[in-house]
């Protein structure tokens, strides 16, 4: 058994109660259901500053804040070259 809502909306939330039975007795548990508003595009809070490297040398070009904690970062081709995403 299951209760699927497919487009959620802010009228979605409230407490949603699933009651059974049968003929030895009956159950029932609550539970709580929020809705939060919807993802946005991502938005840099503070962007990167270009840079030049010798070559040979490393370099590090890191993302120090963005606005929207589900965000992930992707691979972003650029014109001059291709950017590749490594995880930290």
């Amino acid at each position: 058994m299951s209760l699927e809502i497919l487009d959620t909306a802010e009228s979605d939330a409230g407490i949603y109660k699933l009651c059974l039975s049968n003929e030895k007795g009956e159950t029932s548990q609550e539970i709580q259901v929020s809705v939060g508003p919807p993802l946005h595009k991502p938005t840099f809070s503070q962007g990167l500053v270009d840079t030049s490297v010798v070559e040979g040398f490393p370099l590090e070009l890191q993302v120090c804040k963005f606005l929207n904690s589900q965000t992930e970062i992707l691979e972003c081709p650029t014109t001059d070259a291709s950017f590749h995403s490594r995880q930290a």
